[in-house]
């Protein structure tokens, strides 16, 4: 049986990010971190794309699955041109949808520099280990919430982080997060850094090492006779707060694409993705399926994810 990786696991697990592998700046537009405030991760760059996704959640309080088409969103962001790469990706429960307003959210952000990049992540507190523990956390009324904020770079092989506790007089939801940026900047730049020596290849985030290996699968599914088998090899390391992990594809191969996309999706495929942590050896997985070809190719359709053994997430993208 898999352990279940913890850190990022809300807002990596489920943040499946298909794109061309990201290009690199010139040196004169990275500097490493320093004490004050670090830019948001590719707020300098235009937005390419947006898409947005409905979510569905599932839960296993004894033997059988019950839950509901639309407890929350999520959304992805496109950033960048010929020079720079960026992603944006915004997933949680909507408190005023979710059964007994489950209130989880988290919000990542990262970006391709020269010699590394930069990375914000934003989430709610989530301990629970049990359906019980997270009707009871729910069911108590606070008058005022709490999110973690990591704020990180890596720049020729060292990684930086900064994280902090940013405490609101109500508790923040999916719909507060754009507006907190000014604030979660301010924390994390007060909050002491830690650094840590990598090895080379590492990539910056999360998002950034799954969009290589699905660009990877959409570049083998658009060349005849490319074999897609051939990418279960390929592991690309991250590191996240600190901490090293892997992302590789366990399966990926052919699917039908859904009746409510023919005519706008050509083709898709569908990957089993596994995180492990490298400190441990845990393990998660995540399904994702994703179009290989035409203007949607690279995109997420449908994302899988069970964090915990009495808990499903499903991601449904939004036509638009």
């Amino acid at each position: 049986m898999l352990r279940r990786a913890g850190g990022p696991i809300l807002v990596a697990a489920l943040a499946c990010l298909a794109l061309a592998r990201p290009a690199l700046v010139g040196d004169s537009a990275w500097q490493p971190a320093d004490p004050g405030i670090v830019p948001v991760p590719g707020a300098r760059l235009p937005v390419v794309k947006t898409h947005r996704y409905r979510m569905a959640g599932r839960i296993r309080p004894l033997l059988f699955w019950i839950g509901r088409d639309n407890v929350g969103l999520a959304q992805i962001t496109w950033r960048g041109g010929d020079e720079a790469r960026a992603y944006e990706f915004l997933v949680g429960t909507d408190p005023r949808i979710a059964p007994r307003g489950i209130n989880r959210w988290g919000d990542i952000r990262e970006e391709a520099l020269a010699g590394g990049g930069s990375l914000l992540a934003l989430m709610s507190r989530s301990d629970e280990a049990s359906y019980d523990d997270a009707r009871a956390n729910t069911e108590r009324r606070a008058t005022g919430g709490e999110f973690r904020a990591i704020q990180a770079t890596l720049h020729e092989g060292v990684a930086t982080s900064r994280t902090a506790l940013v405490a609101t007089d109500t508790a923040a939801t999916i719909h507060d997060v754009e507006r907190m940026l000014d604030r979660v900047q301010a924390e994390t730049a007060r909050a002491t850094a830690r650094t840590t020596r990598l090895d080379a290849g590492t990539r910056p985030g999360f998002l950034l090492a799954v969009a290589e290996l699905v660009d990877r699968s959409v570049g083998a599914a658009q060349s005849p006779g490319a074999a897609l088998g051939r990418l279960t090899s390929v592991k690309i390391p991250y590191v996240f707060n600190q901490k090293r992990y892997e992302v590789r594809l366990r399966a990926v191969s052919p699917v039908p694409v859904a009746a409510g996309w023919r005519g706008r999706v050509r083709e898709a495929v569908r990957g089993d993705f596994e995180i492990l942590t490298l400190a441990t050896g845990a393990r998660t997985r995540f399904e994702m399926t994703y179009a290989v070809k035409g203007e949607w190719a690279g995109v997420p359709l449908e994302i899988e994810w069970q964090p915990r053994w009495w808990l499903k997430i499903e991601l449904h993208l939004l036509a638009g």
